[in-house]
């Protein structure tokens, strides 16, 4: 059998034998048993490699066939109840028997979740899905990180190459890249992608999730790039205790949220290190493929079981900012920093019950976390040397808010860039600033505010941006429709609640972060110059000099909906 017989899978690029009528994997229908329906796509082979490749490839195609027929005699067996379920498309719900260790190193094929496998990183030129070219590789110890090129064109066109015009429209591909993260396969998965999605984006401490999906070989989720990311696994592990400090309040808030909607993020091993990016200074979780449902009518203790999961996940992160090490020496933090020593302890052994308990431990050993400081701004605006008309509009208000004797500091920043011409650009950067400012002030900060006062912000302010933010936008495209006008803007806003910054952008408007003298842009650009200096393909200099630099991507009132970048 040579692999112009196998038949791969259209949805999913599983490979299964030249006579199944099914996927193996996700049970979709085969129609024709071709190499060019393949869901990943490999570079051609070195000639150097010679005949032992060959022998390899012919070995390896034909444990594939001895496993798909295990597997599809594995799905016959099922229920018809089971069957039904498996085959709704969950993120992962992969009917297989148990791997042995040898057999998942040999295949690359990795052991289900909290096992201790490895998964080979896929060659640079690989196409995945055929549709996510991979440029670059980030291999760790039990997953992978790529950065890939998306090859599909705003016309539906898949490509074959990225650094071609669209072979059906003729124009240039938007030069999109996301990062992906590529981990053993996750078993038993309660969320589908739609779920997971939703669940990604209204928490400033979560990376949004674009793609989630499950091939034979591993669980992918595919995210927004974000320049100069760093996964946690590989950083520089010992840190300062006030920066571990931050971080910890970051991280464990995002965990809060999870919380909040009745999810947990389970996963708690060295495996949970490499779930977690940093960006920008703040630590967020890029993977949430592994999350369960806490039960409705799971008891108290049924609850604080799972939750106490994520305790000692957060715990377990603290200690390997702090030494370097992923396991903690039974019962001995004595190589833990003062400061952290007793928190981390505490929180191995189980005595938090929740992740608040942990933060209060945490915040209450650095006195300078005690106390929310003021939001002081000021604001300017200017037309530029070019035009006359100034289309910009921004927007600021702050106050603090007393509640039991304690003042909790909220600021709203908000600025607007308008486009469309003969004032429809003021017009649209004034409407959605006063849609959004309403929305978020008049209607929600005062009442989430006049209960008790807290440090924990919870899913709050990143889900008013993204709601206020939505709401402003219909509101604008249905003008723009009733008016037959192109009006349209960009925006970006940072909301401020007690010590917790969340912003928002969609556009090319910028908001940075000014720290020790230094200047560093927080959002990304969505422009077309923006997505060839993150491919490569021009200098971060020649963004501004190139002849297309006012070409946006995304905009406000161009759609009935709009997707919203959270930091």
């Amino acid at each position: 059998m040579n692999e112009t017989e196998i038949k791969y899978c259209p949805a999913c690029g599983a490979a299964n034998r030249p006579t199944a009528r099914f996927c193996k994997n996700c049970q979709t229908a085969l129609i024709a048993p071709t190499a060019s329906e393949a869901g990943v796509t490999k570079p051609a082979a070195s000639s150097s490699r010679g005949l032992g490749r060959v022998v390899e490839q012919i070995a390896g195609l034909a444990q594939d066939f001895i496993n798909s027929l295990a597997e599809e005699l594995t799905v016959i067996s099922r229920s018809k109840k089971e069957h039904s379920r498996t085959s709704t498309g969950r993120v992962a719900a992969l009917p297989t028997r148990q791997l042995t260790q040898a057999e998942a190193a040999r295949f690359s094929i990795a052991q289900p979740l909290h096992t201790r496998g490895t998964l080979s990183p896929m060659p640079i030129g690989t196409v995945l899905n055929k549709r996510y070219y991979v440029a670059q590789a980030f291999p760790l110890k039990r997953s992978n990180y790529y950065h890939v090129h998306d090859l599909r064109c705003r016309c539906g066109q898949i490509n074959p190459t990225s650094n071609q015009p669209c072979i059906r429209c003729h124009t240039p591909l938007p030069q999109a890249i996301y990062i992906l993260r590529e981990r053993p396969i996750v078993e038993h998965a309660e969320l589908d992608e739609v779920s997971l999605r939703n669940l990604s984006r209204d928490q400033a401490g979560l990376v949004p999730h674009e793609r989630v999906w499950t091939s034979s070989r591993a669980t992918y989720v595919l995210l927004p790039y974000l320049p100069q990311w760093r996964n946690l696994a590989g950083l520089s592990p010992v840190q300062e205790p006030a920066q571990i400090i931050h971080w910890g309040v970051q991280l464990g808030q995002a965990l809060d949220y999870l919380h909040s909607r009745n999810f947990v993020h389970f996963t708690m091993g060295a495996e949970a290190l490499e779930e977690v990016i940093i960006h920008n200074d703040a630590i967020r979780l890029a993977d949430l493929s592994a999350c369960r449902r806490i039960p409705t009518e799971a008891s108290n203790n049924e609850r604080r079981a799972l939750i106490g999961r994520d305790v000692r996940f957060l715990a377990r992160a603290l200690y390997y900012l702090a030494t370097g090490r992923e396991t903690p020496r039974t019962g001995n933090y004595g190589d833990v920093p003062s400061e952290l020593s007793k928190p981390i302890a505490r929180a191995m052994r189980g005595d938090y019950t929740d992740i608040e308990a942990l933060l209060t431990a945490l915040t209450g050993q650095a006195g300078r976390y005690g106390h929310s400081l003021k939001p002081v701004s000021g604001k300017a605006t200017h037309e530029g040397r070019v035009r006359t008309l100034n289309e910009d509009a921004l927007f600021v208000f702050e106050f603090t808010k007393v509640v039991q004797s304690v003042g909790v500091p909220v600021g709203l920043y908000l600025v607007a860039d308008g486009m469309g011409g003969q004032q429809a650009g003021e017009i649209a950067a004034q409407t959605v600033g006063e849609a959004v400012t309403s929305r978020v002030l008049k209607e929600e900060i005062f009442r989430d505010l006049g209960g008790k006062a807290t440090r924990k912000l919870g899913a709050t302010p990143g889900s008013l941006l993204v709601d206020a933010i939505q709401e402003a936008n219909r509101t604008l495209y249905r003008n723009a429709r009733e008016q037959r006008s192109d009006m349209g803007t960009t925006l970006t806003a940072a909301l401020i609640v007690g010590d917790m910054a969340t912003i928002a952008n969609v556009g090319d408007s910028r908001t940075y972060l000014l720290r020790r003298g230094t200047l560093r842009q927080i959002t990304t650009d969505h422009s077309l110059v923006a997505s060839l200096a993150a491919a490569g393909v021009i200098t971060e200099e020649e963004i501004y000099t190139h002849p297309q630099r006012n070409q946006i991507y995304r905009t406000i009132g161009d759609k009935p909906e709009v997707d919203v970048d959270l930091f």
